[in-house]
């Protein structure tokens, strides 16, 4: 199964393993975070972080999406549903970018 294929789908497991050493191969790419529900802000704060570095900063541009902030219900926000999430609870084909 191929989601959005233009993309490049990585989990970082927890935003503790998001760091500017293991970005490092990332960083001629254009990165968007999907952070778990109610995480928006601690992602959008390590984005700030991983912007600033030195070693990133014009080649690493690194941004936060609100997406699941935005469109989320009061049960998924409860369970902390990430975009993996409400991936599998679709058809994948409804995603296929032709």
């Amino acid at each position: 199964m191929c989601i959005y294929r233009e993309y490049i789908w990585l989990a970082a497991g927890s935003i503790s393993n998001l760091n500017a050493e293991k970005c490092a191969i990332l960083k001629s790419s254009k990165v968007i975070l999907f952070p778990d529900l109610n995480g928006y802000d601690k992602w959008k704060s390590k984005a700030m972080e991983l912007s600033r570095d030195i070693s990133f900063s014009s080649k690493f541009p690194v941004s936060v999406s609100s997406l699941l902030e935005r469109n989320a219900n009061k049960e998924d926000r409860e369970q902390g549903y990430d975009l993996a999430d409400y991936l599998v609870e679709y058809d994948w084909r409804e995603f296929v970018v032709e």
